[in-house]
C-alpha cells in the first residue's frame, strides 16, 4: 500500500521520509510515558519506518518466496 503511495510522490509529495513522519507514531509508539524519552526516540522510530516503507518490495518479496 505504502509503495503505491510513494510511486506518485510526485502528484502527492508523500516520500517515504513524510509517510514515516505521519505513520512511525502510531506504529512505534514508546511505551513510556515520559515525554523527553518519547522525543529522544522519534528520530529512530522515523528512520525504521522509512526504511521498512522504502524497501518493502524487497522485504516482503524475499520474504513470501
Amino acid at each position: 500500500m505504502f509503495s503505491r503511495v510513494t510511486e506518485s510522490k510526485a502528484k502527492n509529495m508523500m516520500t517515504s521520509e513524510n509517510l514515516a513522519i505521519v505513520f512511525a507514531p502510531t506504529l512505534m509508539r514508546s511505551p513510556d510515558s515520559d515525554p523527553m524519552l518519547n522525543l529522544m526516540s522519534v528520530g529512530t522510530e522515523q528512520k525504521s519506518v522509512e526504511l521498512l516503507i522504502s524497501q518493502a518490495k524487497e522485504l516482503f518479496l524475499k520474504w513470501k518466496q
